[in-house]
C-alpha cells in the first residue's frame, strides 16, 4: 500500500491505494483558513490509514504532489512525507500535482485545464489530454487570457478544475 499526500493547494488531500493510479482522495480540508490546511496533515494520515485498516508500516512507499502551488504548503507535505519515509525506510517520490487532479476526467472525450491561483491576477495552467498525455507544460497566464490561452491549446470542450483562494 502507498501513501499519496498533496499540500499544494488551498484543499489538501491525503489518500492510499495499491499504485499511483488507483488512489482514493480523502479530503483533508475545506480550504478554509479555520481548517488548518497542511498543518493537519499528520492527523488526517493516521484517520486515513485508521479508516483503512492500515498502520505505518503497511506503508510501502509515499507519493508527493509537487506542485505548483502554496511554498508553505508544499515545505509542510514534503517534511512530513520525508520525515515518514526517513522513518519507515520506504522511497518518496514526487509526482505532478496537476496531473493527478486531471486524473479523474481522462476518458470523457474532453481536455482537462488545471488551473491553480499564482496571485496577482495571473493563474498556473496546464492542459492534458482526455488520457492524460501532457499537452502543455506548467505556465503562469494572465487572467484575462486564460481562456484563449486554454482554447488555443485544448480546443473549445474543455474540463476547468481550478484550485484558487
Amino acid at each position: 500500500m502507498y501513501l499519496g499526500i498533496d499540500t499544494s493547494a488551498p484543499i489538501s488531500f491525503v489518500a492510499v491505494g495499491d499504485l499511483a493510479e488507483s488512489f482514493q482522495a480523502t479530503r483533508l480540508n475545506d480550504g478554509s483558513p479555520e481548517s488548518r490546511g497542511s498543518e493537519s496533515i499528520h492527523l488526517l494520515a493516521r484517520e486515513v490509514l485508521k479508516t483503512s485498516n492500515k498502520t505505518w508500516r503497511d506503508i510501502q512507499g509515499i507519493y508527493i504532489g509537487e506542485g505548483p502551488g502554496s511554498f508553505t504548503g508544499l515545505r509542510i507535505g514534503f517534511g512530513f512525507a520525508q520525515g515518514v519515509a526517513l522513518a519507515l525506510k520506504i522511497p518518496c517520490q514526487q509526482i505532478s500535482s496537476f496531473k493527478a487532479w486531471s486524473k479523474e476526467f481522462w476518458g470523457q472525450g474532453k481536455c482537462s485545464v488545471v488551473i491553480a491561483d499564482a496571485q496577482r491576477g495571473e493563474y498556473f495552467c496546464q492542459i492534458f489530454s482526455p488520457v492524460g498525455d501532457t499537452l502543455s507544460e506548467v505556465r503562469i497566464v494572465p487572467g484575462a487570457e486564460l481562456v484563449s490561452y486554454a482554447q488555443g491549446v485544448g480546443g473549445e470542450n474543455l474540463h476547468w478544475i481550478g484550485f484558487c483562494d
